[in-house]
């Protein structure tokens, strides 16, 4: 939104926190497996501490650009979140069936 400077032709922004950034770490199987078990824990630590730190910039980020966005004169919006949520948990729970099989919708939510 701040980017496209949507806060020029839009009114109002809904603080729905529905779309977050997001980072993993991958290894490929049989190397991680190859590693002694020390080295799996050293890299699956690591890992944690960076998906943490990515957590902490990516709320900072969003932070900046909501008030970019209330800078620019956009009134923030707010409504049940939880509501929201459940409104769209059947279709959501659809989408990792038919889009996103990887993962079930109940894992997922786990890092709500």
């Amino acid at each position: 939104m701040v980017t496209l400077k949507i806060y020029e032709v839009q009114k109002y922004i809904a603080d729905s926190n529905h779309v977050f950034d997001h980072a993993a770490t991958f290894i490929h199987k049989p190397l991680f497996e190859s590693m002694s078990s020390t080295q799996q824990a050293i890299l699956n630590e690591s890992a944690k501490e960076a998906m943490a730190y990515a957590d902490k910039l990516a709320t900072e980020r969003l932070a900046g650009y909501k008030k970019q966005c209330l800078d620019g004169g956009m009134k923030l919006m707010n409504f049940d979140r939880q509501a929201f949520s459940d409104a769209l948990a059947e279709y959501n729970k659809n989408l990792f069936k038919t889009k996103w099989p990887g993962f079930t919708y109940e894992q997922i939510m786990k890092y709500k």
